[in-house]
């Protein structure tokens, strides 16, 4: 069963992945809210059912049963908020808030509401992969994950240096166990910062987090197991590696299922089912809160 009338607000990149994902599960209606004309012509052009300027003119229209948030993270809170007031079912883009501080404001929910944050990457085939070789290979001792994305100058105001490194606390957590943070360390000058590195441990695994600006992308994890076997993954080209004592390494097998369709269909599965979403609404919170103290302005 699919969840009813569904609004998707924002439609960047991530926004407008969402709707195509949503619309080539069969999901509708769609509508797609955003300020920007162009944006709102770009989703009719996708397959939108309709459009709008705000979240509450799409709801006088057709009341939500779902909302997905995926404006830039200063606006995460205010659009969660507003459609838990509506009764919908939010997926809200993370990091699901953009500082610490904010985190008992959502923290505080009913919990018998539906609030699931946008990990995708925990269904990307070379994480699933990786996922599958750990059990043979013995606790990890160190893991290293890595994030490159290119330099913006709204990359600050969109929050994009949090997002360099959350995604990774919430892997981290997710292949490992309780993540703990000893350091964070950023870079200097104005803008976002060059370098974000988080250092700690997860499980019985020494932790390094990093997450940089430059013109290159990448996304890539490494762990190394007590055995001696290394895993490592490729995560933007979705292939992932097992390397044995020699170095000598043997690619794993990986699905072909995009992140973001294999992340939407247990949602609609969990909604329909009636049961809590995928990922918890304090894995989300929990990955804010260790990847951005509250206090850091970085």
């Amino acid at each position: 069963m699919l969840p009813g009338p569904t609004v998707i607000v924002g439609l960047g990149g991530r926004g407008r992945a969402h709707l195509r994902t949503l619309l080539a599960l069969g999901v509708h209606p769609v509508t797609a809210v955003d300020h920007r004309p162009d944006n709102r012509a770009e989703a009719c052009r996708i397959g939108a059912t309709a459009t709008g300027a705000d979240l509450a003119e799409a709801a006088r229209q057709r009341p939500p049963a779902l909302v997905v948030v995926a404006t830039p993270a200063a606006d995460h809170l205010a659009s969660t908020l507003a459609a838990l007031d509506l009764g919908a079912a939010v997926v809200v883009e993370k990091p699901m808030v953009d500082d610490a501080r904010s985190v008992p404001l959502l923290a505080g929910v009913s919990p018998d509401a539906f609030v699931c944050v946008a990990h995708a990457e925990r269904w990307n085939p070379a994480v699933i992969a990786v996922a599958t070789a750990l059990s043979g290979a013995g606790p990890v001792t160190s893991a290293r994950f890595e994030r490159c994305g290119p330099a913006s100058p709204a990359a600050a105001a969109l929050g994009c240096d949090l997002d360099l490194v959350v995604h990774d606390v919430d892997l981290a957590h997710h292949l490992l166990g309780p993540v703990l943070i000893a350091r964070r360390r950023t870079g200097e000058g104005p803008g976002p910062p060059a370098r974000i590195v988080l250092d700690g441990s997860a499980g019985s695994a020494v932790l390094r987090i990093a997450g940089r600006w430059s013109d290159r992308r990448y996304r890539r994890l490494a762990l190394r197991c007590s055995s001696g076997i290394g895993l490592r993954a490729d995560l933007t080209a979705g292939r992932s590696w097992s390397v044995d004592r020699a170095g000598a390494e043997v690619e794993l097998e990986v699905g072909r299922t995009p992140s973001l369709t294999a992340f939407w269909s247990e949602v609609l599965a969990a909604l329909a089912g009636g049961h809590g979403p995928p990922v918890p609404l304090a894995a989300g919170l929990r990955a804010v809160t260790l990847a951005r103290p509250s206090g850091s302005s970085s």
